[in-house]
């Protein structure tokens, strides 16, 4: 067991989510679970909140403020090579990466980054995407990127076939996010494509426990909430990388022996 683990705390901006950035007293029994309140109980002193908008930002900032805790926010942006390319063959190069700020001065620049990513009209194709020719025209020495494990260009090369996605970072300040705690068929392969990515060690490496929701037993209704969104099913859910119950909070106070 061991407490140098980085959870990674994801919400849903409809406020149904398993997890949500809602404050404890907001919560009711049979909702959805503060992350808040279950970071505080562990005895957190800092955490990780991972989303695709700024919906919750501010609310979340605030709750956190209120109980000690300070609130390091990444913003989860969709990459493609050409965000103008609207054929099925371009959406096997969809990858993610995540966008956190190094100051204050940060924040402004990363409410402009995703007000290009989500305003222009040419980067819908069924959902908002982005690409490193707009990513660097947009770039600012105030932001950093950390690759996600499992929904990297790295996980895409790996996973989706003949697929050869080549990012043009606008930076080398990258952060390399590794899943740990995880029962996944697809784990072992995403390491080799990071190891060899990495084999200088050029990139800092983070251990990583991504959280979706509160325990094993919420991985059904979370995957079958998301399918409904994602206009899917639950024998069908078309959620890449998700064939495990291990991304939840119970996991992650399990590795590191309930923190405190």
């Amino acid at each position: 067991m061991t407490n140098d683990i980085t959870p990674l705390l994801y919400d849903d901006s409809s406020g149904k989510a398993i997890l949500t950035s809602w404050k404890e007293s907001e919560c009711k029994e049979g909702g959805p679970v503060s992350f808040i309140k279950l970071a505080k109980d562990a005895g957190l002193k800092k955490i990780v909140f991972i989303s695709n908008n700024f919906h919750t930002f501010v609310s979340c900032l605030k709750a956190c403020d209120e109980v000690g805790i300070q609130m390091i926010f990444g913003l989860e942006i969709l990459m493609c090579p050409n965000s103008e390319d609207k054929t099925d063959d371009a959406i096997k190069s969809n990858h993610k990466i995540i966008v956190f700020m190094k100051n204050s001065a940060g924040y402004r620049d990363l409410i402009r980054l995703y007000s290009k990513w989500k305003t222009n009209p040419s980067n819908k194709y069924y959902d908002y995407r982005f690409d490193y020719k707009q990513l660097r025209e947009n770039w600012t020495d105030n932001l950093k990127i950390a690759l996600p494990f499992f929904s990297s260009f790295l996980a895409a090369n790996t996973l989706h076939y003949n697929c050869s996605i080549i990012p043009d970072f606008p930076t080398d300040d990258i952060t390399i996010f590794r899943e740990t705690g995880v029962i996944h068929p697809h784990k072992m392969l995403i390491d080799r494509a990071l190891n060899e990515f990495n084999k200088d060690g050029k990139y800092p490496e983070v251990m990583t426990k991504t959280c979706y929701y509160n325990k094993r037993e919420d991985a059904k209704p979370w995957i079958t909430f998301k399918s409904i969104q994602n206009r899917a099913n639950f024998a069908a859910p078309q959620l890449e990388y998700l064939g495990s119950n291990d991304f939840c909070w119970q996991s992650y106070l399990e590795l590191t022996g309930g923190i405190k």
